[in-house]
């Protein structure tokens, strides 16, 4: 089958795009100068050109910050986007899968959150993401909008490479621990992303995907620390309110529950300390 991914230069584009090279299937790798989500009034055109057999998008505007600054921008990428890929696939009738996000949440309620839980986002970020859902799902009923969480993998650096290198180089150590979700290995994601695009007859909707366990930052970094041949180093709470360099708001608790992703494929998802000491042994072989 031939697979077309957006975003092959992010943290699970590049993920899912090693992966299904890995198993056999060829790629075609939607970078934003093969296929630019903002330019939607050509998105249509520019598809028609390209021949797929199933299209999976975690292309976005991910920066709550950008998102704030620059609303009309996110609502193309992030809303409007999502809709016209999904109606070029329904009019194909080829499988596809749009990305989203826990953000959707407010955050309001400790917990984890399942596939029936309203909706109520309160950044530009989140509303635009939100809008993407609902316009995928009304183009493409049978399509599948895959939220995910707190990703990390080797495609690019983020939070769990810093805190591993900070340790490494001996500096201190500091994480917030008032915020709460699921970490995700980008390719345990891949995986379940292919069990629901395997799926013969795909029922659609939203489905969360993520290794479960709802955890902080701090319960991260702690875990890395624990993990770690290098001197145990503690690491000092940091509270969400503190980060002045967050302008938009964040939502506290967006973990997310995984047994609906777990019934439909029959694959379980492992917890997320097991898929991040996963990702540490494929670093060090």
């Amino acid at each position: 089958m031939k697979i077309a991914i957006t975003g092959i230069t992010g943290r699970l584009g590049g993920a899912l795009a090693r992966y299904y090279q890995a198993i056999g299937n060829k790629v075609i790798g939607l970078d934003r100068l093969a296929c630019d989500l903002s330019k939607t009034d050509s998105l249509a055109i520019t598809l028609d050109q390209i021949e797929f057999g199933a299209l999976i998008n975690p292309a976005a505007m991910t920066s709550l910050e950008v998102c704030e600054n620059d609303p009309e921008l996110s609502d193309r990428v992030n809303a409007i986007a999502p809709g016209i890929l999904a109606t070029v696939c329904a009019e194909r009738q080829v499988p596809f899968i749009h990305i989203s996000t826990d953000y959707v949440f407010d955050g309001k309620e400790p917990g984890t959150r399942s596939e029936k839980d309203p909706a109520k986002p309160i950044s530009v970020y989140g509303k635009t993401k939100l809008v993407g859902e609902e316009a995928a799902l009304s183009a493409y009923p049978q399509a599948w909008v895959a939220r995910v969480s707190w990703l990390f993998g080797p495609e690019r650096p983020g939070f769990v490479e810093m805190i591993r290198d900070r340790l490494v180089q001996g500096e201190p150590l500091g994480a917030i621990d008032d915020k709460f979700s699921c970490p995700t290995y980008v390719d345990d994601a891949a995986v379940a992303l292919d069990h629901l695009l395997s799926l013969t007859d795909p029922a659609g909707g939203l489905v969360h995907v993520c290794n479960p366990g709802p955890t902080s930052w701090h319960g991260i970094a702690c875990e890395i620390v624990a993990r770690s041949e290098q001197p145990q180093t503690p690491v000092a709470r940091q509270k969400l309110d503190e980060m002045t360099g967050f302008q938009a708001p964040r939502p506290v608790h967006t973990a997310m529950d995984v047994s609906y992703l777990e019934a439909l494929t029959g694959h379980a998802m492992r917890p997320w300390q097991e898929a991040l000491a996963a990702y540490f042994s494929t670093e060090t072989e």
